[in-house]
């Protein structure tokens, strides 16, 4: 990721509506807080897993000032993980406790500083459904180090495929959210 776009993500999280001026933050008692969103179909293992990394990677780091949740598209009845995605978390040393799958709600997208989606029809979905939150939405590969603009942006689905492509999946996870966090 261009050093550009980490400004302007940074910009656009850092004028976020749970940054507005306070009380607190005049007397210089306000701690920040940014507040992540992963959005995939539905919540059992993208946007899990890059919830899961994140919390891992600023947990290392000791960073408190960012809150990271996720959910889905399609109403799963709080369905549990893929149990390959939780396998893929705990070989890779991240929580893979207790999951339940949530349905995207209004109120969890006016909370959120930024939307993250894994797919562009996601995306745009997101934008039918929920009008006027256009600005906080956007695509996690981009933030990789090694994507390339002129390939596809998307992280595809693999629930259900085979082991290979869930490995695959999860690296290409991994490597944006290692561009993801040098801009928070």
């Amino acid at each position: 990721m261009k050093i550009a776009d980490c400004h302007s993500l940074l910009t656009s999280l850092l004028t976020g509506g749970s940054l507005s001026s306070s009380p607190g933050r005049k007397l210089g008692l306000y701690k920040p807080t940014m507040k992540i969103l992963f959005v995939c179909h539905a919540n059992i293992a993208r946007s899990l897993i890059a919830e899961r990394i994140l919390r891992g990677k600023l947990k290392a780091r000791k960073r408190e000032d960012v809150v990271v949740s996720s959910a889905g598209l399609y109403d799963m009845k709080t369905s549990e993980a893929d149990p390959v995605a939780l396998s893929m978390l705990l070989k890779n040393g991240f929580d893979a406790s207790a999951h339940r799958s949530r349905l995207l709600t209004e109120d969890m997208l006016n909370e959120a500083d930024k939307v993250i989606v894994m797919e562009e029809a996601q995306r745009r979905k997101v934008v039918e459904q929920f009008p006027g939150q256009e600005e906080k939405i956007c695509l996690l590969r981009p933030f990789s180090p090694s994507f390339d603009p002129k390939s596809a942006p998307d992280i595809r689905d693999c629930h259900n495929r085979s082991a290979y492509h869930y490995r695959l999946w999860f690296a290409e996870i991994y490597e944006a959210i290692e561009g993801l966090i040098e801009c928070i």
